[in-house]
């Protein structure tokens, strides 16, 4: 009964409110804009309104923020793990493509993404290499960042909270010259004291020091062309990492010889022209991205120097892509071709009494080129279907130095990522879709193998999925079932027990299930959202010296996830905001041995916006819940609760 009563007050505050609308949102993730609730795939967006309500700063906030997303963060790694499709993080190459403003974040180490004046955020599922190639292989991510108007606006911020949390940010924008050149800067510096305790240096170390700056420049020489440069950078110096042994006594202390330590700096740049005439656009997309990372950690814990291990990473990311698109009475057309190369090196040495000091780990030099045509179309039919057709063709060369071994290695491969789907618009607030499409994650060298077999090869998925969407005036919708085969997955293959390892391809893997995503404007100013999602992600075929494998449970990937939220704006200026996390839980290892349990978390916010003047308080994680990512050697610990407050005034 009382189920009953509160559906039918809710149902009475909707009816009670005709004049209130979800605003439509447009989306550019493939390439051509369009309404999110047309795109014939299951998209997630979060406008500029729900992320700044949700506090959402890093990757780490967008955690089951969208059904069947979850993300997984421990010892520099970073992964996304999207309707149960994960990857092994010693490939260094991430099942889910990252992009902000056009830039990739092809790794998966230390990949620090802040979300500062973003104006959106698409979250696409499903394999998106029809259009972005490798590293979109379980779906993509795309941010994309708030562009400077005419109108002149400053802000700044103050922040203090818990753990000495105190930081102070800046954003200014206008016009230079009206209507023809405009700008805006965004930073912010913030600091935070640790929460671990090093008994034997008597001090706590795991502190957290960060510093950013983005610059938005925009060109409009003519009504037909416009030019965006955007570039990001970044230092950190954080202190030590946040991990700890499976048997400590208590998980926040640990005895560490070392101090460690992770700098890292970043920056990139993205220019974008686009030339639009009629109903056609002309793109131009070019990229760069300079990435070095100087880190150290004790991994065992002790006084003594048993696994003080010492990692160095220079990366650099480049990308040009040119593209032609249309968008006119027989449909949605997109047709490109895209170059891009990588260079990355890698250092990382050990220093042990067990091996009479230093003794280095990796020195490799890896330089990768990849070329890709592709084209993406929705071509109108009669009687409101729809025909999606895209593929992408790439090729790929890696070369690879051991500088260890005196190796010097090379190989290739191509890959042909077609898609097909129909859509039928049932009438103007529903759509449903079906869709078949294949991804691929790339090949590489493995540097460990004692084999002379060190090249593995790309891993392939064949997805298949069937959704529907509605939007309406105060409520939308989606809800989509999906299966996706995988083949030649990459996997960390013991062949002499219990450490000597191989790279191969020598697995098979399947993931299915459901999810659903909604949304509704209760009454003016009140949103309630709400998102489950179910993936039942197993190895089909996979064994090795340890053992066989098929029938486990793929590591890192939760079956359920889920998410909810309630906020409320007020004509006053008053704001409140509440959100629920969660997954179940989920094996870090392929025998399934090493659990870790499901866990959910609360965010909360409440402030007071009124003219030039806010003030909020906001707490992530309210209820302090311990959710530490478990190896059977190392607990990585995760962030306990923050509370903290920020005034921001505008001029």
């Amino acid at each position: 009964m009382r189920k009953i009563l509160i559906l039918s007050a809710v149902a009475t505050l909707a009816i009670a409110a005709p004049d209130v609308m979800l605003e439509e949102v447009s989306v550019s993730a493939q390439k051509i804009d369009e309404n999110a609730s047309e795109v014939a795939a299951a998209v997630s967006v979060l406008d500029e309104k729900e992320l700044r309500l949700r506090e959402t700063k890093d990757l780490n906030g967008l955690r089951s923020v969208s059904s069947n997303l979850s993300f997984l963060q421990g010892g520099g790694i970073s992964l996304f793990i999207m309707r149960g499709v994960t990857s092994d993080y010693a490939f260094d190459s991430p099942n889910v493509g990252l992009y902000l403003d056009g830039v990739s974040y092809l790794g998966t180490y230390g990949n620090y993404v802040f979300l500062e004046d973003i104006e959106r955020i698409e979250i696409l599922k499903g394999p998106q290499s029809a259009l972005y190639g490798k590293n979109a292989y379980a779906g993509v991510i795309n941010a994309v960042s708030k562009a400077p108007t005419n109108e002149p606006q400053a802000k700044i911020g103050l922040k203090l909270g818990k753990d000495s949390l105190r930081g102070i940010s800046f954003s200014a924008g206008g016009a230079i010259v009206k209507d023809k050149f405009l700008a805006s800067f965004t930073g912010f510096s913030e600091k935070k004291n640790g929460f671990m305790y090093n008994e034997n240096l008597n001090k706590s170390d795991d502190y957290k020091d960060a510093l950013y700056g983005k610059i938005y420049f925009r060109f409009l020489p003519t009504d037909e062309l416009t030019v965006d440069l955007i570039q990001n950078h970044y230092k950190i110096a954080n202190g030590a990492q946040r991990s700890n042994l499976p048997n400590a006594t208590d998980r926040t202390r640990y005895a560490n010889g070392i101090e460690g330590k992770e700098n890292a700096k970043n920056y990139e740049a993205s220019l974008k022209a686009e030339y639009r005439f009629s109903d056609y656009a002309l793109t131009s997309l070019t990229t760069f991205r300079d990435y070095k990372n100087d880190s150290s950690y004790d991994g065992d814990h002790r006084p003594a120097s048993l696994l003080d291990v010492y990692y160095k990473e220079d990366r650099k990311d480049f990308t040009q892509e040119f593209r032609f698109s249309a968008d006119n009475a027989y449909g949605k057309f997109v047709l490109g071709a895209a170059a891009g190369a990588t260079q990355r090196d890698v250092r990382s040495s050990v220093n042990s009494v067990m091996f009479g000091g230093i003794r280095s780990l990796q020195n490799n030099k890896t330089r990768s080129k990849n070329y890709g045509v592709f084209t993406h179309n929705e071509i109108y039919l009669p009687l409101d279907f729809s025909v999606i057709l895209g593929a992408r063709f790439d090729k790929d060369r890696v070369k690879f130095q051991n500088r260890m071994r005196g190796e010097n290695l090379s190989d290739s491969y191509s890959a042909l990522s077609p898609k097909i789907g129909l859509k039928y618009a049932i009438n103007d607030e529903v759509t449903a879709y079906a869709s078949v499409s294949k991804g691929y994650k790339p090949g590489g060298f493995w540097a460990a193998s004692p084999t002379s077999k060190k090249w593995y090869d790309k891993e392939t998925m064949t997805s298949y999925e069937v959704g529907v969407k509605g939007a309406w005036e105060r409520f939308e919708l989606g809800a989509a079932v999906f299966r996706a085969d995988i083949k030649n997955k990459q996997v960390v293959s013991v062949i002499v027990a219990p450490n000597i390892t191989v790279a191969e391809n020598a697995g098979k893997a399947r993931s299915q299930g459901f999810e659903f995503d909604a949304a509704t404007l209760l009454t003016d100013g009140l949103k309630l959202s709400a998102n489950l999602g179910y993936a039942k992600s197993v190895f089909k075929d996979y064994k090795d010296a340890q053992g066989d494998y098929s029938g486990k449970y793929v590591y890192y990937a939760p079956r359920l996830t889920y998410g909810a939220g309630l906020s409320y704006e007020a004509p006053s200026g008053f704001y409140a905001a509440a959100f629920l996390r969660g997954q179940s839980k989920f094996y870090t290892d392929k025998a399934n041995v090493v659990e870790n349990a499901g866990y959910a978390t609360v965010d909360a916010k409440v402030g007071f916006n009124h003219k030039n003047t806010n003030v909020y308080i906001y707490a992530n994680n309210l209820f302090d819940k311990d959710h530490d990512v478990k190896y059977a050697t190392m607990h990585y610990l995760s962030d306990p609760r923050e509370i903290g407050v920020k005034f921001e005034y505008k001029f």
